[in-house]
Parts: C-alpha cells; structure tokens; sequence
C-alpha cells in the first residue's frame, strides 16, 4: 500500500479558528482550479495527492510563515477556509514542523518551507501529480534522484540543492521529484507566476 500523503514529521499542531484573508482565498481559488484541471485529487485507494501554499504573515499577529494547504484534502471538490493551514516554524534537521488552523498542514510543508527558505523572493509554491507530466519531464526538468522518498528532510533536501543551481535571476522554476512517483513541482514569484509555470509544463506536456 502506497504511504502517499502520510505526515512522516514531528507534527506540532495547534488547532484555532479558519483563516480569513485575500491571500487565502487566492489560494483557495488557485487551488480548486488545479482540481477542476486533475492536478490536485485522489488516487483510486483514497489517498488524496497536491498541495499548494503562499508565504505570508500571520493575520492576527503579522508573524512570517506560509499558507499551505491541509494534509488529505485532495478528494475535495471544492477547498474552502477550514482546509488552509499556516506554518510559521520548521527546522529540518530534527524533522519538526509547526502549524495551526482547523487542519494540519500538508504531508509535503518541509519541502515548501525548504524552497521560501532558499531565497525571500520566492513567494509561491505549488505541487500536482501527474503521471504524464512526471514521465514527460523527469530528467528533462531538474528531477531529484529516484532514491529520495516524498515528506522527508532529504527530499527537503534534495529539492533545496535543484532551487539553488538556478540561475539567480530566476526566482521561479519547476522540477519532478523521482522518488515520489507523479509528483512535480512549481515557484515563483507570486502565485500566479507558480500557476502560470505548472500549467505551461502541463500543456507541454499534453496534459
């Protein structure tokens, strides 16, 4: 059985009321459209696939982190404030991540966090599975190696190491992670730029 989607960090969850904010409702409607599109959804054993997440401050008290969207929600037709989470620390070395809301973050927030790490101009990250995407563009695209499982600090890793051979003047990219079979990934510098790019790679790729 594929273990798809399962949190595999030190979870610190705190659970509070949804958030209300224009970023969050971008990210809503961002995210609904890679569902409408089959970017975002669930495999035939229930396993939900795609995240996607924004770098924000909190709205309450203007501490930094990002909004990312809640661990197996893929099956969801139509995402709303209850499924948005916001994760304000993480450190990767102890394979801890922190996050409140009415959800808990998604299985792959270290790998976000590790790419808004990487460089404060990257303000969007967004993640879909597809198994035409993933065979058209892996080792086409920078692609992660094949031996590196989804959710861990060495995907974190792996991932940080492909944001940071890009050329500097590029604050958005995309690349396939071959150890997590359908999953690619988009950045950029505003949500739109990293939706922009993931449906451009769809496109080229027929999907």
């Amino acid at each position: 059985m594929r273990d798809e989607g399962t949190i595999k960090f030190k979870a610190d969850f705190e659970l509070c009321h949804p958030f209300s904010a224009p970023v969050v409702t971008s990210l809503i409607a961002a995210r609904n459209r890679l569902f409408d599109r089959g970017l975002i959804g669930v495999y035939p054993d229930g396993i939900s696939f795609g995240n996607l997440s924004i770098r924000a401050h909190h709205p309450e008290d203007a501490r930094p982190g990002f909004f990312i969207t809640g661990t197996q929600t893929g099956y969801i037709q139509r995402l709303d404030e209850t499924h948005i989470a916001f994760v304000d620390r993480c450190d990767i070395a102890a394979n801890y991540l922190r996050s409140t809301g009415p959800i808990q973050a998604s299985s792959e927030a270290m790998t976000h966090y590790m790419i808004y790490s990487v460089d404060p101009a990257i303000n969007a990250v967004v993640h879909v599975h597809s198994p035409v995407m993933w065979k058209y563009w892996k080792d086409r695209a920078p692609t992660t190696g094949r031996d590196i499982p989804y959710g861990t600090p060495e995907m974190a890793a792996a991932v940080e190491d492909l944001v940071l051979v890009r050329k500097p003047e590029q604050a958005a990219g995309f690349l396939v992670m071959a150890g997590h079979e359908d999953g690619v990934m988009s950045y950029g510098l505003n949500l739109d730029v990293a939706m922009e790019l993931i449906l451009e790679k769809a496109e080229e790729a027929g999907v």
